[in-house]
């Protein structure tokens, strides 16, 4: 069962690929017409309680049963300046859930043998510092690098480039040693689209979108800028608790940052993208069940797979990711 779902409104109710349906009392059975009406308006009751609940201000969920999209439904506005409505044209930021599509990206690598867990980075990127020396693909994906996160400099721009970024954080300590434990990091995600970069020839963007969107290119869009202006994107509000009121998320990053949180993308995308990743279409079953092992961390405390978080719903094993408190 496969549960997908966007929201904007800094409020996170969703969760992906559980059997998360059981809440909505979900009963599986015959498909009758019938059954199937009750089925579709116990969802709909439900949400619409969360969203008076949580006052969101626009939503836009599906969920996929055995293959076929049970439940396709989008509620509000895109923002809350006029009343268009959120419509399956509307373009959702889903932040760090990019970080799944670039997980893909690099597995499909693995997959072709292009690529391996256990390559050094070092391998593919230059100039590293002396520290980042024994860090390899499977700490980034991991988040076990112990490289230090760009985020955390308020003097690296969004318009540094991977390079630059790099020779600035040359400077600083490593956070821990690699492999030790889990510690969430942007920087991880830059080098990985470095690596892919560096083997694919070609740039981060054509890749993802030509090897995961190739029939839904309209439909994804890389964007790291709450501020640029684009067609049909969902504008992400943030509660300001001084001033009693949302106010329009002003957030930037940078190209550097678009494999860990560029991606803008339609529900109808989202949900073909799940349908084919759960039907072997973008990895096979064999190079799926390598992303989702448990990595190994010297603390023996973490649990994360290859850039995936597990879970656990209904008794059921989860994988999957949230981004920016809007999707899942």
């Amino acid at each position: 069962m496969f549960f997908t779902g966007l929201i904007y409104k800094q409020t996170y109710v969703f969760k992906y690929e559980t059997n998360f349906i059981d809440r909505f009392s979900y009963k599986s059975s015959a498909v009758a017409f019938s059954q199937q009406t009750n089925q579709y308006k116990s969802i709909d009751n439900y949400l619409k309680e969360v969203i008076k609940t949580n006052q969101i201000p626009g939503l836009a969920i599906g969920v996929i049963k055995d293959g076929k999209v049970i439940f396709e439904q989008y509620y509000g506005t895109e923002n809350l300046e006029d009343a268009k409505k959120v419509n399956p044209n509307s373009m959702f930021r889903i932040y760090s859930t990019s970080k799944l599509m670039t997980d893909v990206g690099v597995f499909q690598l693995i997959e072709q043998g292009k690529l391996s867990l256990e390559d050094h980075v070092s391998k593919y990127i230059d100039h590293l510092p002396k520290e980042w020396q024994n860090v390899k693909v499977k700490n980034l994906l991991s988040h076990s690098s112990g490289i230090p996160d760009f985020v955390a400099f308020s003097d690296i721009l969004p318009e540094y480039s991977g390079s630059k970024t790099i020779e600035r954080l040359s400077r600083e300590k490593m956070d821990f040693t690699t492999g030790n434990e889990f510690r969430y990091n942007q920087t991880n995600y830059m080098l990985l689209a470095m690596i892919i970069e560096k083997i694919t020839g070609q740039s981060f963007e054509n890749f993802i979108l030509n090897n995961q969107f190739r029939d839904t290119k309209n439909q994804v869009i890389f964007s790291s800028n709450s501020l640029e202006k684009i067609p049909n994107r969902v504008i992400k509000y943030n509660y300001n608790p001084e001033r009693k009121k949302y106010e329009i998320s002003t957030y930037r990053e940078g190209k550097k940052a678009h494999p860990a949180n560029g991606i803008a993308i339609t529900l109808p995308a989202f949900l073909k993208w799940s349908n084919q990743l759960a039907k072997n279409d973008l990895l096979n079953q064999k190079t799926k069940e390598m992303m989702w092992q448990p990595f190994e961390y010297g603390n023996k405390k973490d649990v994360f797979a290859y850039g995936w978080e597990i879970s656990k719903a209904n008794d059921v094993r989860s994988y999957g990711f949230s981004g920016g408190n809007v999707s899942a």
